[in-house]
């Protein structure tokens, strides 16, 4: 499904970059060279098929080289706005000073009008292709049709609390729970009955690569706490994006900061920060008794 998902995104980038030259290669030929062009000549022009065929290609391995592709899931129409304002500037730059700058023209003016030309052309087109995309997944993450496969690793009060308020208040953000994962010799097990027991902490790597995780949000006790090295320590080298509830303690000293995520203070560690936190964690834990995370937020 994200496969998918992934191509339609790539092939809406290439559609609106060959629609984007389409359109600025004959505003070109008529209101900068001011030559007849129809599309008899559009089609037969060389160097008209020879862009239509390099430039989309171009512009579809810049995004890929920004990460564009990689979690296509996890974009916002804010972030797709930003991204495709700058990205725009930068293809644009350098189609303008390789292809465009040699041009033949009466004055100055007439390069400043090709390049705003041709980037309200491209910007327009391809994020009007993103919104599109991007709106139909969002709607798609609310209704639960797709999303990513989540679990909770804790089963008491605050797990329920949590749950309780994903329900209640908010829209589902994608999160698809496939059970709960308990702390060994903490059984009251409050989720039990919302969604199955997949196992202890001791099994979080089986269990994440069995049922194919991709989120992991910690909720534990406080009684709880002395197993979050031992929890950080199995997540490390995995690629879970991980979301924990800070104590207040933490939050009131500024050991850390809130992001609110379904109406509840979490914090959300990158995968590629794990080693680092986990390190720091660790000397704080045996120095001071307490923890400090170093955070990436969304």
């Amino acid at each position: 499904m994200k496969r998918k998902s992934t191509l339609k995104a790539i092939f809406a980038d290439w559609s609106s970059a060959v629609l984007a030259w389409a359109c600025f290669y004959i505003y070109r030929k008529l209101k900068i060279e001011d030559v007849p062009y129809g599309l008899e000549e559009l089609l037969n022009d060389s160097k008209f098929r020879f862009g239509i065929l390099v430039i989309p290609v171009c512009w579809v391995l810049l995004y890929a080289m920004v990460g564009y592709y990689k979690n296509v899931y996890r974009k916002s129409r804010l972030h797709e706005v930003g991204q495709t304002l700058w990205l725009s500037v930068i293809g644009v730059l350098i189609i303008f000073f390789s292809l465009l700058l040699d041009d033949k023209v009466d004055s100055y003016k007439t390069y400043y009008s090709t390049f705003f030309t041709l980037f309200s052309l491209h910007f327009i087109i391809t994020l009007t292709f993103r919104l599109v995309l991007s709106t139909r997944i969002i709607n798609r993450l609310r209704k639960g049709e797709i999303g990513f496969n989540t679990i909770m690793i804790g089963s008491n009060q605050k797990a329920v609390r949590l749950m309780d308020e994903m329900k209640k208040d908010f829209e589902p953000q994608g999160n698809l729970f496939k059970g709960f994962v308990h702390v060994e010799g903490n059984n009251d097990h409050l989720l039990m009955g919302r969604m199955p027991n997949l196992g202890d902490i001791k099994n979080l790597k089986e269990i994440i690569t069995k049922q194919k995780i991709e989120e992991a949000i910690i909720a534990l006790e406080s009684s709880e706490h002395d197993r979050i090295g031992q929890i950080l320590n199995e997540l490390e080298d995995t690629t879970v994006i991980v979301k924990v509830i800070p104590d207040m303690y933490d939050i009131l000293s500024g050991s850390v900061k809130m992001n609110n995520i379904y109406g509840a203070p979490l914090i959300q560690i990158s995968p590629e920060l794990m080693p680092l936190i986990l390190h720091v964690h660790c000397l704080h834990y045996f120095s001071f008794r307490r923890y400090i995370f170093l955070l990436h937020l969304p």
